[in-house]
């Protein structure tokens, strides 16, 4: 079972550069975004299962990010967080 989950999994999986990514078309609906309130976006959020809402309680038990990594991620602009 779990190699088939496996396989299913690899079968979805692609792979894009930075550059390829930055050429594709945004699908994004900008305008159906932009009209959503807080109250809705908050909402959307909590139903949705792959984002399961952290609190106060759990902050204490996070690891902090490894500099190296956090460096790259913000190379590569996966991170929302400028260069230092």
């Amino acid at each position: 079972m779990q190699d088939q989950q496996l396989k299913m999994k690899e079968k979805y999986i692609v792979s894009y550069t930075s550059e390829q990514l930055h050429q594709m078309e945004d699908l994004s609906n900008w305008e159906y975004l932009n009209s959503l309130t807080d109250e809705e976006i908050e909402q959307n959020a909590l139903n949705d299962p792959d984002n399961l809402p952290v609190s106060e309680d759990m902050l204490p038990g996070f690891r902090p990010v490894n500099p190296q990594e956090q460096q790259l991620r913000r190379q590569q602009q996966l991170s929302n967080h400028p260069l230092d």
